[in-house]
């Protein structure tokens, strides 16, 4: 299943293949399981596009629900890869969150240019590796020049390992990149979810 519109940029730049997996395995989950309704996370905002995208194209009889990003107390969201972190990593990871609420203030305050506001972004979260800082339509992804009340501001930071590109590159994509501290047990644990996924 492959849609190429909503997933051609952001995190579909830089993983190619990664969202016509993504897709595939879900319609198939779907088409097993038959459910009424399904959520997805808001953290992971492209990856529900493409959901409610598909869903809507193969006339899928599911409801697609995307819930709130649940935080921690200090704004980093929760998520399960959260305990690979470092110490230090942990304590420079809610800095993202911080940002996009700057941003947003930004915009209802009087309204900026995208490249204003990636630059801020851009500087504020300078610690880490940027994959990306965009602010898109939040339907249609599609970058816009000025940021509006409703657009999204996407960004995406490499931590401690940038685990894959795409399925077909997986020797490549587990290597360290420069820059990047990586610890054994990530390898560990990212191929054995790749094999699994693959299996």
């Amino acid at each position: 299943v492959d849609e190429s519109s909503l997933s051609k940029g952001l995190c579909g730049r830089s993983r190619p293949g990664h969202f016509r997996g993504v897709s595939t395995v879900v319609a198939k989950l779907f088409n097993i399981v038959q459910p009424d309704l399904a959520v997805f996370g808001q953290k992971d905002y492209q990856q529900a596009q493409v959901i409610r995208r598909m869903v809507r194209d193969l006339n899928i009889p599911v409801r697609v629900v995307v819930a709130p990003t649940l935080r921690e107390p200090d704004g980093l969201a929760m998520s399960s890869r959260n305990i690979y972190l470092s110490p230090e990593e942990r304590r420079q990871a809610p800095r993202i969150r911080r940002a996009l609420l700057e941003a947003r203030r930004m915009v209802r305050a009087r309204g900026k240019t995208s490249l204003a506001l990636a630059k801020m972004v851009k500087g504020r979260l300078s610690k880490f590796r940027i994959d990306y800082t965009e602010i898109v339509d939040a339907e249609t992804l599609e970058p816009v020049k000025r940021a509006r009340r409703g657009d999204c501001l996407a960004v995406a930071v490499f931590l401690f390992l940038p685990f894959y590109r795409d399925l077909s590159s997986q020797a490549a994509g587990v290597l360290p990149l420069v820059g990047v501290s990586t610890r054994p047990l990530h390898f560990v644990l990212v191929l054995g979810l790749l094999a699994f996924l693959a299996g």
